[in-house]
């Protein structure tokens, strides 16, 4: 029985109907980081460093992007200082490369902070690499 609810819950989540449905939750539920990580959906959504800078990120149920928009961006803590450090970085760089890049969250990052930056990102491994096609897609980059 727990099973099948699981599977239902899921294929919710997992549905274009489950991106909806965590904006919603997130107004009124701010999970732990322990918990956040089981809160997986699929689907774009905006994220608005406390800076003010904003950018989209496309997930596909995978844990960095779902507790970045749970916990927020610098609320996270996993690799906190390295996205400092590389933010940083991009700022002051006219060409960037990101190197197995995964999902593109630091090339996304990269061009959120200095747009006019040449960006590259690699990627072989060929589902993660559509999700990165996906995080360039939802930004226009």
């Amino acid at each position: 029985m727990a099973t099948g609810m699981k599977r239902i819950i899921k294929s919710v989540f997992y549905s274009p109907l489950g991106v909806y449905l965590c904006r919603v939750m997130r107004l009124v539920y701010q999970p732990t980081e322990q918990r956040a990580g089981w809160m997986k959906f699929k689907g774009a959504f905006q994220v608005q460093a406390e800076d003010g800078t904003t950018f989209w990120l496309y997930n596909n149920a995978f844990i960095f992007e779902t507790m970045i928009f749970w916990l927020g961006l610098e609320r996270y803590s996993w690799e906190q200082t390295t996205r400092e450090t590389w933010i940083r970085l991009c700022r002051n760089s006219s060409v960037i490369l990101d190197v197995g890049a995964n999902s593109g969250v630091f090339s996304v990052l990269a061009k959120a902070y200095n747009p006019d930056a040449k960006v590259t990102a690699f990627e072989p491994q060929p589902n993660i690499h559509e999700a990165l096609k996906m995080n360039v897609s939802v930004n226009n980059f």
